[in-house]
C-alpha cells in the first residue's frame, strides 16, 4: 500500500496536464488512478493478473487468505477509470477488460509521438518514467533503449526510474 501511494504522490507531483501516464500492472493501475486528473491515464494489460493468485494449494491458510485478497484487488483494477489497451486481441473477450485496441510489445514511433501543445514550450523536455525491473522481459531495457534512441536523435528527454537508479540509463 505504501508503494502504491508513494507512486501516486510522485505522479501527482511530476505528471502535468496533457501527459500520458501508463500502468502495466494491477498495483500501478491504482497509483495511476489516484494521479491528478488531466493526464491521459492508460492501463496497458499484458496478462489477466487475477490468475497469478489462483493456485493456493500447499500454502498456509493465512497466505491463501492474503492471495484471495490480492486476487480480488487485481480483478478490481480493471474497473478503475483508466483507458484499457492490451498486448493481445484475446483480452477483448474478458468480461472486465474493455480495450480500446491492442498494441504488441515494442515502440512504434509512427504511433507514439509528441503532439504539439499550445501550453507546452518547445524547450520543455519529454519525461519518460518507468519502474526498474531486473528481469529483462519486464520491459525496463526497452524503456532505456527508447530513452537512448531519443537522446541520440537530439530529443531533449529526461528519464525517471522508480525503485532503481538513473545510472541504469548510461
Amino acid at each position: 500500500l505504501r508503494t502504491v501511494l508513494a507512486l501516486a504522490m510522485a505522479l501527482r507531483r511530476e505528471a502535468g496536464p496533457g501527459d500520458v501516464v501508463i500502468a502495466n500492472y494491477w498495483t500501478t493501475a491504482y497509483s495511476v488512478a489516484l494521479a491528478r486528473r488531466g493526464q491521459r491515464r492508460i492501463y496497458y494489460i499484458q496478462a489477466y493478473e487475477p490468475d497469478f493468485y489462483e493456485d493456493r494449494s500447499g500454502v498456509s491458510r493465512m497466505k491463501a487468505f492474503a492471495w484471495a485478497v490480492l486476487q480480488r484487488l487485481a480483478e478490481a483494477s480493471y474497473r478503475l477509470r483508466l483507458d484499457h489497451l492490451a498486448n493481445s486481441p484475446t483480452f477483448a473477450s474478458y468480461p472486465t477488460i474493455h480495450p480500446l485496441g491492442w498494441i504488441p510489445a515494442g515502440i512504434d514511433r509512427s504511433i507514439f509521438f509528441e503532439k504539439p501543445s499550445a501550453g507546452k514550450s518547445p524547450s520543455t523536455p519529454i519525461i519518460i518514467g518507468t519502474i526498474a525491473r531486473s528481469t529483462s522481459w519486464k520491459g525496463t531495457d526497452d524503456v532505456l533503449d527508447a530513452y537512448r534512441m531519443l537522446r541520440s536523435a537530439g530529443v531533449d528527454a529526461k528519464l525517471r526510474i522508480a525503485f532503481g537508479s538513473n545510472e541504469m540509463a548510461r
